[in-house]
């Protein structure tokens, strides 16, 4: 589901689009947080990508400050970055 604030921030048809897409991303467990990619372009000076972040549990989260490795389809680290999501 969409967060109350961006609710009314975003058109009907975005979120439209984004409950979508939320929607073939595999399911979660009970207190887990999941971080799932839609997709990552590689533009040749770097990396663009579309990801959702989703909290199953029951506490509110605060990402800032996030190592994350950007893997490809064999396993293999294709950059590795710390991301600002604050």
């Amino acid at each position: 589901s969409l967060q109350e604030e961006y609710k009314n921030e975003i058109s009907n048809v975005q979120k439209e689009y984004i409950l979508d897409e939320i929607s073939e991303l595999p399911s979660i467990e009970e207190n887990q947080i999941d971080i799932s990619t839609v997709y990552i372009y590689d533009n040749g000076e770097s990396l663009e990508a579309s990801l959702y972040i989703r909290n199953s549990t029951n506490n509110n989260i605060n990402l800032e400050m996030v190592p994350l490795d950007v893997l490809d389809a064999s396993g293999n680290v294709v950059c590795s970055d710390v991301f600002d999501l604050k």
